[in-house]
């Protein structure tokens, strides 16, 4: 449970490297923000694991915004269309949105209840 995400993470950010120095701005800004994500992410659960002893399981989004981004990232290395990679990449950032709010909201279900003990 826990080894899978960063697997993930290292893979993405492989590639993301790759495309930042090839492809430029678009792909920094997703680094930014991926990698912004991702501390946030790390903090909250490092600390409930912590505390709780507990490895919380990724949720449906975050599975897809990982499945649409590498999609979008093979896209964007292996096709030159622009409005299937331009979609793509709106689909992933909204995505990541998405996941990252999902996240929010349930980890702060859990600092809710961690207040009421």
């Amino acid at each position: 449970k826990a080894l899978d995400p960063i697997a993930d993470k290292v893979c993405m950010m492989a590639v993301l490297t790759y495309l930042t120095i090839n492809k430029g701005f678009l792909f920094l800004l997703f680094f930014i923000l991926l990698s912004l994500r991702d501390i946030y992410i790390i903090i909250i659960v490092s600390y409930l694991i912590n505390t709780q002893e507990e490895v919380f399981q990724s949720n449906l989004s975050g599975k897809w915004f990982v499945g649409i981004s590498a999609l979008m990232m093979t896209s964007y290395i292996y096709i030159d269309n622009s409005i299937i990679n331009i979609s793509l990449y709106a689909v992933s950032i909204i995505l990541m949105c998405i996941s990252t709010y999902e996240y929010s909201i349930r980890y702060l279900k859990v600092f809710l209840l961690l207040d009421k003990k």
